[in-house]
């Protein structure tokens, strides 16, 4: 029961996260800059060459606004993969993690301010490693 319980709240920051960092439109100037960001970070070369293909066809066609559902569902998690390698992208996962462990203390309303996750992530990253217990 406790791992079905982790493996859900694992689910539901994911999804926040996803919901915080991606606009509802994926457009091409959206993964071309998404591609810039990966090569900064070297993401881009741990990246399966099958997800790094996808990236790079899409940067090179002709279409500029991504309709289809299964399509869009796909470029979404690249995305997020690539925004979680960032510092912001850690500050806010870390940030999720601990307001939805103490959302039952503090209310529901942290999950949705930017500027709580951000504090709650930053100061959750400053700790030393022997007082973070989530990782």
């Amino acid at each position: 029961m406790n791992l079905s319980n982790e493996l859900s709240n694992v689910v539901e920051v994911t999804s926040r996260f996803k919901e915080l960092v991606l606009p509802k439109v994926i457009t091409k100037d959206l993964i071309v800059s998404y591609v810039k960001k990966a090569l900064r970070t070297r993401i881009w070369f741990s990246l399966n060459p099958y997800q790094r293909a996808l990236l790079k066809a899409l940067t090179l066609s002709k279409v500029y606004v991504i309709r289809s559902c299964v399509l869009k569902e796909l470029v979404s998690e690249l995305l997020v993969v690539i925004e979680r390698s960032t510092l912001k992208g850690k500050v806010l996962w870390y940030g999720l993690v601990i307001a939805l462990s103490t959302c039952r203390y503090l209310g529901q309303e942290l999950l949705f301010k930017v500027e709580t996750l951000l504090y709650l992530g930053i100061n959750y990253l400053n700790n030393p490693p022997i007082f973070r217990p989530y990782g």
